[in-house]
């Protein structure tokens, strides 16, 4: 019975040194995954970073059209707005006065 209770106590220390090497690969192999998950992490941050800054370009390019569109469509009824008054001066002075009775009143009853 002694041999046998060698032969086990050698099996228990061979299972026990595979167990440890599969532990330390195992922890190996987790140091590595958390790594190349961090590392993923910030491929994606930045990759979010530069999608997001093309996105803020493109929007600023599409305001300044916009605000350029809205500057020259000011400019245009600016024009127009004196043209008519040049055309009709008598009719533009009676549409002021009245306007300016009419701003006068809501203004009078505050």
């Amino acid at each position: 019975m002694a041999a046998r209770t060698a032969d086990d106590a050698e099996d228990e220390d061979r299972e026990r040194r595979t167990l440890e090497e599969s532990l330390n690969r195992l922890r190996e192999d987790v140091a590595g995954l958390k790594s190349s998950i961090a590392g993923l992490g910030k491929r994606g941050a930045a990759d979010a970073r530069a999608a997001a800054d093309a996105k803020l370009d493109e929007l600023h390019d599409e305001l300044e059209r916009l605000a350029g569109d809205l500057h020259r469509r000011g400019e245009d009824t600016l024009a127009g707005v004196e043209q008519r008054v040049r055309d009709h001066p008598i009719a533009s002075l009676l549409a002021a006065l009245g306007l300016g009775i009419v701003v006068g009143r809501i203004l009078d009853r505050r």
